[in-house]
């Protein structure tokens, strides 16, 4: 219990009153809207606060868990007595776009931005190779991990390299040979790292048949 007291006394030093939240019910934050009160809940802004945030858990021992969108996520009634880090489209969702040349664009994109919005974002850009994902749950830091996919296709195939944090607190780049993909999984999940950013290179294409796509995509999943 000390532990903990420590903990959250550091973490108050470390975050803004708005960014962490005692007691929160995680009901809030699942899709299936169950799930009792996280101990801690810490919303941090940036990737040094949540290095900051992991090495605190590691140095008191108390355990921690990453949230994403808590798509299919089951948590117990009697909640989690560790620290829950949320990951989300609120505060790692953003977007660059660079030009490589007359066809190929890469995506740098934040691990809480949504799958979905993700393909609707790279639609707009009139760009393909993620149009599979438009109606995969979650994030896009998650569908990595899971190596998440419809129709046997998702992320994994325009990825080029990921930046993640280990259980350590060590900030890292990895390609996508490294990231040891097999089916419904992969040497992130495995070693539980945190993925934080996404790099991705795609093609131009027409937009039209990227929405039609789309579309049909969305049709077949429902």
């Amino acid at each position: 219990m000390n532990n903990m007291i420590d903990l959250i006394n550091n973490i108050k030093n470390t975050l803004k009153n708005d960014e962490y939240i005692e007691n929160e019910m995680m009901k809030k934050h699942t899709t299936f809207r169950i799930g009792g009160p996280a101990k801690v809940f810490v919303k941090p802004k940036n990737v040094n606060q949540i290095i900051e945030i992991i090495n605190l858990c590691n140095k008191h021992n108390v355990s921690y868990f990453i949230l994403g969108n808590g798509s299919n996520l089951l948590v117990s009634d009697s909640g989690y007595m560790g620290v829950v880090i949320q990951i989300h489209q609120y505060n790692f969702s953003n977007l660059e776009v660079i030009k490589n040349d007359e066809n190929n664009y890469i995506l740098r994109v934040g691990a809480g931005m949504l799958m979905r919005n993700l393909s609707i974002e790279a639609s707009l850009l009139s760009l393909e190779g993620l149009e599979d994902i438009i109606d995969i749950p979650g994030t896009v830091g998650g569908g990595i991990s899971m190596n998440a996919s419809f129709l046997g296709t998702g992320l994994i195939k325009p990825l080029r390299k990921v930046k993640i944090i280990t259980p350590e607190g060590v900030l890292i780049e990895l390609t996508k040979e490294e990231c040891g993909f097999y089916h419904r999984g992969s040497i992130l999940r495995d070693k539980k790292y945190l993925v934080i950013e996404a790099t991705f290179e795609l093609k131009k294409g027409n937009k039209i048949k990227i929405q039609k796509t789309m579309t049909t995509n969305t049709e077949k999943r429902y």
